[in-house]
């Protein structure tokens, strides 16, 4: 249990580095991809598997399904959508963002 809780600390530490990345160059919404330990990254044109987009909650970081990522991305391509607190957008606006 102790390398689940390093593994799951290590990404979140990635996500915070990201996040503040991506907020540098003024991406507030963006899709990324879980850390996924042992699982694969790619782009979804070159994935064999469906991809599931993992909706995130009031939170807008997407965390509490974190443990469950790993066996999700056996069977599918996995992304995470990422909402900074500094995002004003509409949920119309957000659906639009994820429809696109």
């Amino acid at each position: 249990k102790e390398e689940d809780q390093n593994a799951y600390t290590k990404s979140l530490d990635s996500l915070r580095i990201l996040r503040e990345d991506k907020l540098k160059s003024g991406e507030t919404v963006f899709f990324d991809f879980p850390a996924i330990i042992g699982g694969e990254e790619g782009t979804p044109e070159k994935c064999a598997k469906p991809l599931l987009l993992f909706l995130t909650g009031m939170d807008g970081l997407g965390v509490s399904a974190e443990p469950q990522f790993r066996d999700l991305s056996r069977l599918f391509e996995v992304r995470r959508l990422q909402v900074l607190a500094q995002d004003r957008r509409t949920f119309d606006e957000l659906v639009a963002f994820v429809l696109a």
